[in-house]
């Protein structure tokens, strides 16, 4: 599920996609690309779906659909597409 995340990522800032907006909640209103797209990829992935279901029925607090996690994954993947343009 981490990949998924982490593909995602890497595809919106190689295209120089806006990653997030103010809305940090899956399945809402104005919640950024990277939710957008975890969602669409939730349609067909089980895993992500099973993922997702967890966060919605507060089985889990810390996920990697959170603002932290994604903070650390952009940084960490932030110099790598800078250095391959």
């Amino acid at each position: 599920m981490l990949l998924r995340i982490i593909v995602v990522i890497k595809t919106l800032g190689k295209n120089k996609l806006v990653l997030r907006e103010k809305n940090e909640k899956i399945y809402q209103e104005s919640n950024g690309n990277i939710l957008s797209l975890i969602e669409m990829i939730a349609n067909f992935d089980p895993i992500m779906q099973e993922h997702i279901h967890r966060i919605k029925s507060d089985e889990i607090n810390n996920h990697y659909l959170g603002h932290n996690i994604q903070n650390e994954l952009i940084n960490l993947l932030a110099s790598e597409i800078k250095n391959k343009n």
